[in-house]
């Protein structure tokens, strides 16, 4: 069964700020796969099984961020 996944990925020609991709995948390492598909030779910082953007981007920078400006 898919389940949405959302990971945090940051690309060395861009910003600094992590960049978020989502996909339905059986886990997360089939997710992880779907990312660097769809954009080789990003760094992936972090991944959680959720639908929610702003939810994964707390948990990753602590603070509440909006999910369309990274601030």
């Amino acid at each position: 069964m898919l389940e949405s996944y959302i990971l945090l990925y940051v690309d060395p020609e861009l910003p600094a700020y992590a960049q978020f991709f989502k996909c339905e995948a059986e886990n997360m390492e089939h997710a992880e796969e779907q990312l660097l598909d769809a954009y080789p030779g990003v760094d992936i910082v972090w991944g959680e099984c959720s639908s929610d953007e702003k939810q994964v981007l707390f948990n990753y920078y602590g603070e509440e961020v909006d999910p369309l400006t990274n601030q």
